[in-house]
């Protein structure tokens, strides 16, 4: 498994620089990380009519604007049960009735996306511009007050891409602290570069290709640090057994490395089990899941690709820098054992006589 480590390492290590350096970038000049999926779910169109109009039903809005409609050669997808509210406005003294139509659109769209009217060709890319076209071209304007294209804005705060991100990489950092007391420095600096890297680049692929999703991607950035953090200790603790064996001599940089790839060889079975299991669920709701958590699937899916390269390619040649530069440090540190105190052993005399001896009258 750890062949190609010389080759595969610094790509790694490239391709997680690169992310970070893109993420940051992106997020400094405010530009979406991932490009953003809009008009999706609580979308809907806006139809206020007057009453006298060509639009008395819900049908006539369905037949005469909605069906009419296509995004990307497809037809538009919306709520059949459409909602209708009635009001009353006063203009120069006389009460006028109006009728509010609201279509709830089942709709995803992009920068790319263009929209159409069927009746005519007309094609733009912004989709007021085609429901205004409808309305001046079809429809007398008196009859039509105002009609519009509107994404719902969700209550609460979504939080972005970079934030989950950073999150994810925060998490990690502390992680570290807690390694750091527990292990060598060699160990946490490897184990923080690999977890990272796999995330980064995990985020990288998206980044690059553009493909539209929503900020929940982010969120499998932090079930893939965590379980790469966990498969690579896992590389660690066998590797350990495994150098115990050698009581006899000194142990030389050498033998840590070969210890490591014997330990990732060993491990590779319950490495990839793990992951797995990870990826049949990441397969199957992304072919049967919601369309909303299709990204998060798909990230899940690149990222159990990249923790099965990563932990198990690059582990031994990562190590062995870090363990030449900090050689002299590695062995103080620890955590310092805490003494709760030591349990006093009273020490009780025996006499030379047997023990049955001691009893009243058993001799009698």
């Amino acid at each position: 498994f750890t062949s190609k480590g010389k080759l595969l390492t610094p790509l790694a290590f490239t391709g997680a620089l690169i992310s970070l350096a893109a993420l940051i970038t992106l997020s400094t000049l405010t530009i979406p990380v991932i490009q953003p999926v809009f008009g999706q779910g609580d979308t809907r169109l806006y139809v206020e009519v007057k009453d006298f109009s060509q639009f008395e039903t819900t049908a006539d809005v369905e037949e005469k604007i909605v069906s009419l409609i296509t995004v990307d050669g497809e037809p538009l997808q919306f709520n059949e049960n459409i909602e209708v509210h009635e009001l009353t406005r006063r203009e120069e003294d006389i009460p006028v009735d109006y009728r509010i139509y609201v279509v709830t659109l089942d709709l995803l769209l992009s920068d790319e996306s263009v929209i159409a009217f069927t009746e005519d060709g007309f094609e733009s890319d912004d989709f007021n511009t085609v429901l205004e076209h409808i309305v001046f071209a079809y429809y007398e304007d008196e009859q039509v007050a105002s009609i519009g294209f509107y994404i719902a804005s969700p209550i609460t705060n979504q939080p972005t891409v970079s934030e989950i991100a950073f999150g994810a990489l925060i998490a990690l950092l502390l992680v570290g602290i807690y390694l750091l007391l527990r292990t060598s420095i060699a160990t946490t600096l490897a184990t923080l570069l690999v977890a990272g890297s796999t995330s980064l680049v995990t985020l990288g692929v998206f980044i690059a290709l553009r493909i539209p999703s929503s900020s929940i991607l982010a969120l499998s950035l932090l079930v893939i640090s965590f379980v790469s953090t966990v498969l690579i200790m896992t590389i660690f603790v066998r590797g350990k057994q495994l150098l115990a064996l050698n009581k006899d001599r000194e142990l030389t940089t050498d033998d840590y490395t070969l210890a490591l790839k014997k330990a990732t060889s060993q491990s590779a079975s319950f490495i990839f089990l793990t992951l797995l299991t990870i990826l049949y669920p990441g397969l199957t709701f992304l072919g049967l899941g919601p369309s909303g958590l299709q990204g998060l699937f798909a990230s899940m899916i690149v990222g159990v690709a990249l923790t099965a390269l990563f932990v198990t390619g690059i582990i031994p040649v990562s190590f062995k820098p870090f363990y030449q530069l900090f050689k002299g440090f590695n062995r103080f540190l620890f955590v310092p054992k805490i003494s709760f105190g030591k349990t006093k052993t009273v020490v009780t005399g025996r006499s030379a006589e047997p023990q049955e001896s001691t009893y009243i009258g058993i001799n009698d």
